[in-house]
């Protein structure tokens, strides 16, 4: 179906962003790699871009990458949430609970998210059972027990939670989060 689009609409603009989706649903991820590619080369770049290279190349098996592009994005635009999530569901996946742990705390101050119980949640069942599990409970209970400034309302970005995405493993790993504070 992107290949008769393409012929028929050879010029169209927007045929790359709409063949992304395609091309990762059947797998073939080098065609989606460069329809990414030619995205961003039109937008002037875009980190939200780098989130989806991020899932392309984890699906290739280029996880060092994968986590390298996730990184890039929270640099190149550090509110751009599906980044994070992103980030936290390959740190999952590589069982780095330390990262796990930071990159939830960072997640919490910067976004002001309300998480569901984790224990709960399937995607974090390794981690539930590390010590760092441990200490992500240890962080909770101490912010509902300290006051809060007074303007914390007003210096985190609000976030709905999770935005729809393209690719696997980019919404929270099993809706961890999905308010915000």
């Amino acid at each position: 179906m992107i290949e008769e689009f393409r012929k028929t609409y050879p010029n169209d603009r927007c045929i790359d962003l709409i063949s992304i989706d395609g091309y990762f649903l059947h797998k073939d991820y080098d065609a989606a790699m460069k329809c990414v590619d030619r995205v961003d080369e039109s937008l002037g770049g875009d980190p939200y871009l780098d989130t989806l290279r991020a899932n392309v190349c984890e699906m290739r098996g280029d996880h060092k990458e994968a986590l390298r592009l996730c990184r890039r994005a929270i640099e190149r635009e550090p509110s751009l949430l599906h980044a994070h999530w992103a980030l936290v569901t390959f740190l999952l996946s590589d069982k780095d609970y330390p990262g796990v742990l930071a990159h939830l705390k960072e997640m919490d101050r910067r976004f002001s998210l309300s998480f569901d119980d984790l224990s709960e949640v399937p995607a974090y069942a390794g981690f539930v059972k590390s010590p760092q599990y441990k200490k992500w409970l240890a962080y909770l209970d101490a912010k509902k027990s300290a006051p809060a400034p007074k303007d914390a309302a007003n210096d985190a970005p609000k976030s709905s939670g999770a935005a729809a995405s393209p690719g696997a493993g980019v919404t929270p790993p099993g809706s961890a989060a999905t308010t915000p504070r």
